[in-house]
């Protein structure tokens, strides 16, 4: 009898230690960054890079939000002597580090700030990738700022920093923080006292989701479209806003209700091209809808682009 009385106390002190530590490490881990602020130098250049969200997960849509300035010789009577570059064209390259050979490539949009840009990727598996950002300008050579990405890897390998303060030469920081916002993280914000932006967020974060999941095999060489599971997602993508609709748009103007319907009409018309099994006609309807709805949208929602009737619906 003592001796099983001795027995479940010795079990229930090794439960409870267990226990315990279990709960030291949870504490000890500490909570996952919503962003990132990481920075390269490319020639002249000064890239400042932020990741939304700050460690991202396998399948979740991760926004690169870009910040370009010169360092100046002389400084500038208003920036100082990191002045923000807008007269550049940029183009984006990811891929996952221990597979190079398949790279995605991404156009990189102009944001509301001047000398901020931004585009969005949709990781597939844990680990770290890299992303190349090539600067194009008028008056000199291309140059290209490299970063890493961490996904789903918390916390940080050691001697990675959550955020990075780029320096000058003496090992002064240059700035405090980003000297301009690269906008908010998630999709469309609300206007205030509009709508929830719960319901928007969530929305617009499975909108960009599922078009990733649908866009993820149409700009690679060679490689067969699932046009069984392009049908699928886009079926339910279309039912799933038509169900969301009516909640995004209340009180919202008549443009944006139409970009919802726009929205529903382009994957019902991506669903019956991939019915047909003809990938040439899923990626025709692809391109079409990721011109005219999906871009066009992102640039006056997302991005506060005014001048968006310059991208001329083909």
């Amino acid at each position: 009898m003592i001796r099983k009385v001795i027995f479940v106390i010795i079990l229930l002190l090794f439960v409870f230690s267990i226990s315990a530590q279990e709960k030291i490490q949870s504490a000890a881990i500490p909570k996952k960054p919503e962003k990132r602020m990481l920075f390269a130098r490319a020639s002249d250049y000064l890239v400042l890079m932020k990741i939304t969200p700050g460690i991202p997960e396998p399948q979740e849509v991760v926004e690169l939000s870009f910040e370009i300035y010169k360092e100046m010789k002389v400084a500038d009577p208003i920036y100082g002597n990191l002045s923000p570059v807008k007269d550049v064209k940029l183009s984006a390259s990811v891929y996952y580090e221990k597979l190079p050979e398949a790279t995605y490539r991404y156009v990189v949009q102009p944001l509301q700030d001047a000398g901020s840009f931004g585009f969005h990727f949709f990781p597939q598996q844990v680990g770290r990738y890299v992303v190349k950002l090539d600067v194009i300008s008028q008056d000199q050579d291309p140059v290209t700022a490299t970063f890493g990405v961490y996904v789903g890897i918390w916390p940080l390998p050691q001697g990675e920093e959550i955020d990075q303060i780029p320096k000058d030469e003496n090992g002064k920081p240059l700035m405090k923080k980003a000297a301009g916002p690269v906008g908010p993280g998630g999709a469309v914000a609300p206007e205030q006292g509009k709508g929830t932006e719960s319901d928007m967020k969530r929305v617009m974060r499975e909108l960009g989701r599922t078009w990733q999941y649908i866009v993820k095999d149409v700009f690679v060489p060679n490689k067969k479209l699932d046009t069984n599971g392009i049908a699928r997602e886009s079926r339910r993508m279309a039912e799933y806003l038509k169900k969301e609709q009516a909640a995004i748009t209340k009180d919202k103007d008549a443009q944006f209700s139409q970009y919802i319907t726009d929205l529903i009409i382009g994957f019902e018309s991506i669903a019956g091209a991939a019915d047909s099994k003809d990938e040439k006609a899923v990626t025709e309807a692809i391109k079409k809808v990721n011109y005219n709805v999906i871009t066009r949208g992102h640039l006056k929602y997302r991005f506060k682009n005014s001048d968006i009737d310059k991208y001329k619906v083909k």
